[in-house]
């Protein structure tokens, strides 16, 4: 094995956690790799820190930038990169010592464009949580990659958002100068969707290779982000041009994108709108209610979900505003929504 790999990871304000992610880099078993850590205008020691790993490791190029948001920087990673292969990883993650060997090994061997691992998902003392492990199998013709992309990356949980579990072939990056948006939200999935679209061979392995380290603190969760809506319909309409390239004939594929699609309104609705930080003005939320609800394509996915009996109760009055275009309506749900909720959690609570 002679490939070279490109390690690329974007970091923001990552003094805590960066030198866990490139040591694990550094030791990896296969050493052929070049790691090209984008400081994504951080503000902390990150620059720092990342200079003392440059000084220490040839194979290691920092790029220093002005903070434009991790799709941008990882294509600045993809700028310079010189790898036949890609791999990204979060700078507060870590990865198993061989997961480039392993990599490597089985896409030469079977000449893949495209393979994915597990992964564990721990917390802040690295306490194991969850384990996402994968069915082997290989995919080498046009159906059989739809069907796999049905199983794997919509169905299975933690599928297709993530690039930290994928192992990429550099030559399908630049010959279709597939690149991440600047939405800083959905971009790993619309990478993934553009990428696979291109994929002729996949393979899916059951060993679990990476570590993600989880928070969930609900200020980042609540950020208005005024790209949200362009980037969900984005996602939406790339699913379903998939579909259409793939010719995917599983009945399941148009319900499941839908579903997805219509929770992430309904999240956006009945919560991110309203409890956004900063808070929005009236007129701010009733402005963005009627871009959602003049769109074609949200209106067509409630209303998918109402006809398909799939729309809980709770869920009904967010689509009915929707269709009469009634933001006065939308902002009654919402507040009955909000004003249920802690009911909500304390049922969960006894529940379980």
């Amino acid at each position: 094995m002679n490939a070279t790999v490109s390690v690329i990871i974007p970091a923001f304000n990552s003094a805590q956690t960066i030198g866990r992610a490139v040591s694990s880099v550094m030791s990896q078993t296969y050493t052929d790799i070049e790691i090209i850590v984008i400081n994504d205008g951080s503000t902390d020691k990150t620059k720092e820190i990342c200079q003392e790993f440059e000084n220490q490791d040839s194979r290691i190029k920092i790029i220093n930038q002005s903070q434009l948001g991790p799709g941008p920087a990882r294509n600045a990673g993809l700028d310079v990169a010189k790898g036949e292969y890609v791999y990204f990883m979060d700078s507060d993650d870590e990865i198993d010592n061989n997961l480039i060997s392993i990599c490597v090994e089985k896409a030469e061997r079977e000449s893949l464009d495209l393979l994915v691992f597990g992964f564990s998902i721990v917390d802040e003392s690295s306490k194991e949580v969850e384990r996402i492990v994968f069915h082997d199998s290989l995919a080498a013709n046009r159906n059989a990659l739809a069907d796999l992309y049905v199983a794997t990356f919509l169905r299975a949980k933690h599928g297709n958002g993530f690039l930290w579990n994928k192992f990429y072939r550099q030559t399908i990056i630049k010959n279709n100068s597939i690149r991440f948006g600047d939405y800083n939200i959905m971009e790993d999935e619309l990478f993934n969707i553009e990428y696979f679209k291109r994929v002729e061979r996949c393979s899916i392995i059951s060993k679990v290779l990476y570590r993600y380290y989880w928070s969930n603190p609900s200020s980042i969760r609540r950020r208005f982000n005024p790209s949200y809506l362009e980037a969900l319909k984005k996602v939406h309409v790339s699913f379903m041009e998939f579909k259409e390239d793939f010719q995917v004939m599983d009945r399941s594929f148009e319900s499941i994108v839908n579903s997805r699609t219509w929770n992430g309104l309904f999240g956006y609705l009945s919560d991110k709108l309203i409890n956004s930080d900063p808070k929005l003005s009236r007129g701010q939320i009733k402005e963005q209610f009627f871009k959602l609800a003049s769109d074609s394509v949200f209106r067509y996915v409630g209303r998918y979900q109402y006809e398909n009996k799939v729309m809980r109760c709770i869920e009904k009055p967010f689509y009915y505003s929707i269709e009469k275009n009634d933001s006065r309506l939308f902002l009654i749900a919402s507040s009955v929504y909000n004003a249920l909720m802690p009911l909500r959690k304390v049922k969960r609570f006894f529940n379980h």
